[in-house]
C-alpha cells in the first residue's frame, strides 16, 4: 500500500496544481470583469475562453506516466470500480473540490455579465425597429386620411359648382321668359285698351266702355301669351283669370268666381244669396 501511495502521489500533486491554477485564473477573471467599466462582449468572451482553456485539465494522453500500471483503459478496475468519484480521489484533491466548484461558478457568472450588454443592445435594436415600423404605419394611415379628405373636398366643390351653374341657368331662363311675356302682354294690353276705349266712346256708355276696355286688356294678355307659347302662355292665362276674378269681386262686392263643380254641388240659390249670380 505504501508503494501504491508513493506511485500515485505525483498524480495527486499534479491535480492539486491544476486546481490551484484554475482557482487563480477564475479569481483573475472576476477581478478583470469587476474592474472594467463597460467591457465589450468580444473582450469578455476572449477572457472567458482563455480562463476556461487555462483551467481545463490536460488530456490523459499528455500526462506523464509516473506509475507502472497500464494507462490504456480509462475506466477504473479492481476494488475501487464501484466507488464514488470522490472516493477515488486523493485527500488533497477532495479538499480542493469545493474551490473548483466555486471557481467554475465564478467563471460562468463572469461570462453571463460580459454577455449581458450585448443582449441588451440587441433588445434595444429590436425595440427601435418595432417603433420605427409603428411610426411608418401611423404615417401611412395619416396620409391615407388626408388623401380621402382632399378627395371629399374636391367632390363637394364640384357639386357646389354644378349647383351654382344650374341655378344660374334657371335664373337666366326665368329672366328671358319674363322679358318675352312682358313685351307681348304689354303690347296686347295697350291694343285692347285702345279698342275698348274707342268702343265705349262710340256706344255712348261709360260702363260699357269700361267693360270693353277690361275685355281688351284680357284679350291683349291672352294674345301676348299666345305669342310667347308654352309656359309663358300658361302664366299669362293664369294672370288673365286672376284679373277676371278681381273684376267679379269688384262688381259683386266680394267672393270669387264659382267653378263648375262648385255650382253643380251647391244647392240652387246659394250663389244668388251671396250676390254673385248664377244658380
Amino acid at each position: 500500500m505504501a508503494a501504491r501511495g508513493a506511485v500515485t502521489h505525483p498524480v495527486a500533486a499534479t491535480r492539486v496544481l491544476s486546481l490551484v491554477v484554475l482557482a487563480t485564473t477564475a479569481a483573475m477573471a472576476v477581478a478583470v470583469v469587476s474592474l472594467a467599466a463597460t467591457p465589450s462582449a468580444a473582450a469578455a468572451a476572449a477572457v472567458a475562453a482563455a480562463a476556461t482553456a487555462a483551467a481545463a485539465p490536460p488530456p490523459r494522453s499528455s500526462r506523464t506516466p509516473t506509475c507502472r500500471r497500464s494507462t490504456a483503459s480509462a475506466a477504473p478496475t479492481g476494488p475501487t470500480a464501484r466507488m464514488a468519484p470522490t472516493a477515488r480521489m486523493a485527500p488533497a484533491e477532495r479538499a480542493a473540490a469545493p474551490a473548483v466548484l466555486v471557481a467554475r461558478a465564478a467563471l460562468a457568472a463572469a461570462a453571463a455579465a460580459a454577455a449581458a450588454p450585448a443582449q441588451a443592445a440587441v433588445a434595444a435594436a429590436a425595440a427601435a425597429r418595432a417603433a420605427a415600423r409603428q411610426r411608418d404605419a401611423e404615417a401611412a394611415a395619416a396620409a391615407a386620411q388626408r388623401r380621402a379628405a382632399a378627395a371629399a373636398a374636391a367632390a363637394a366643390r364640384q357639386r357646389a359648382a354644378a349647383a351654382s351653374a344650374a341655378a344660374e341657368a334657371r335664373r337666366a331662363a326665368a329672366a328671358a321668359a319674363a322679358a318675352t311675356w312682358s313685351g307681348g302682354g304689354s303690347g296686347g294690353g295697350r291694343g285692347g285698351g285702345g279698342a275698348g276705349g274707342a268702343g265705349g266712346a262710340g256706344g255712348g256708355s261709360g260702363g260699357a266702355g269700361g267693360r270693353v276696355a277690361r275685355g281688351g286688356r284680357g284679350g291683349g294678355g291672352a294674345g301676348g301669351a299666345g305669342g310667347a307659347g308654352g309656359r309663358v302662355a300658361r302664366a299669362a292665362a293664369a294672370m288673365a283669370a286672376a284679373a277676371e276674378r278681381r273684376s267679379w269681386r269688384r262688381r259683386r262686392g266680394g267672393g270669387g268666381v264659382p267653378s263648375r263643380r262648385a255650382r253643380a254641388v251647391a244647392p240652387r240659390g246659394v250663389w244668388r244669396q251671396r250676390g254673385i249670380g248664377g244658380g
